[in-house]
């Protein structure tokens, strides 16, 4: 499954009624890029939030489970894959006035990098718990931002001999008399090697 350029699946209420719940069991990889899988409350309680693809690769994406005032609790968020990549993403189980929700993250491989997010809070109730169970790859120390310049491979070479006629040297091989040898002849004990020109 593939979600991109601003793609979105949610479930929301304006009300007093809580948010319905998304459940997405797939044996395929969940590709998001640029997209939501949201649910969200204006006051009652958020709703939950369970995935489990074989894979889950979530890129500049967010899944939420969120109450944005009043006492409702923030939604609960389960990811369960054998591998979760999160590049500048976030996961939030949120609340206000309520506790926020639980966030559990199952998966033999878990990399995040460092602008991504997984909060489970509340401004003024309770604090929710997150809890990863697999091993965490985290990438800040170790990705590097590559530089604007590149070098220029043409100073790491010497540069061409000159063109120019009163730059350029030779070597001259004179034979007897002043006579070049034959080019196809070796050079015998009567010859002499010339000077420098």
């Amino acid at each position: 499954m593939n979600l991109y350029s601003g793609s979105s699946i949610a479930s929301e209420s304006s009300g007093t009624g809580v948010a319905g719940s998304i459940d997405i069991k797939t044996a395929n990889t969940i590709k998001m890029t640029d997209s939501s899988i949201t649910t969200a409350t204006a006051d009652a309680d958020g709703g939950n939030i369970s995935i489990d693809p074989q894979l889950m690769d979530i890129r500049n994406s967010s899944i939420t489970a969120t109450v944005h005032g009043g006492t409702g609790n923030g939604g609960n968020i389960t990811l369960n894959s054998e591998q979760v990549v999160l590049e500048g993403s976030k996961v939030i189980a949120n609340a206000d006035v309520g506790n926020g929700g639980n966030i559990d993250i199952s998966s033999n491989v878990f990399i995040r990098t460092s602008d991504s997010t997984v909060s489970a809070s509340s401004r003024f109730g309770l604090q929710g718990t997150v809890a990863i169970s697999a091993p965490l790859v985290d990438l800040s120390g170790n990705l590097a931002v590559l530089p604007a310049a590149y070098i220029d491979t043409g100073a790491l070479f010497p540069k061409p001999c000159a063109s120019k006629e009163e730059d350029m040297s030779s070597f001259v091989v004179k034979g007897r008399d002043g006579v070049p040898p034959q080019p196809d002849s070796p050079l015998g004990s009567g010859y002499c090697q010339g000077d420098m020109q």
